[in-house]
């Protein structure tokens, strides 16, 4: 039988999770500006406020968190593509969505993209 959640559960979870995104989102920015070798993880603590072990909490090492920004942009491309494909449009006008969605997420999230 499975076991039901509580809403404390719940509750951390989505702080987990808010948590690794801000992770993602802040060594994106400082990767893209100051590049991957020049980037240290105390960097990245120091702008989240956080120590450099809590970072370990959420990936391995330097490059799991390079790759898990790389993932995070492919899985925003891979929505965009999924959601101008189920549109119903001609090739031509799921491209045209497809961009335009793009284009929407890139200016959202630009940090995540350019590591594309």
């Amino acid at each position: 039988m499975a076991e039901k959640k509580s809403s404390w559960d719940l509750a951390k979870g989505e702080q987990l999770r808010l948590k690794q995104e801000a992770l993602l989102e802040e060594a994106a920015i400082l990767f893209n500006h100051k590049g991957y070798s020049a980037t240290s993880l105390e960097d990245i603590a120091e702008r989240l406020n956080i120590t450099k072990t809590a970072i370990y909490h959420y990936v391995k090492n330097k490059s799991d968190l390079l790759y898990q920004c790389y993932l995070r942009a492919m899985d925003a491309t891979e929505e965009c593509y999924e959601k101008a494909d189920a549109s119903g449009a001609n090739g031509l006008e799921k491209i045209v969505h497809y961009l335009r969605l793009d284009a929407d997420w890139i200016s959202v999230r630009f940090s995540f993209r350019t590591l594309s």
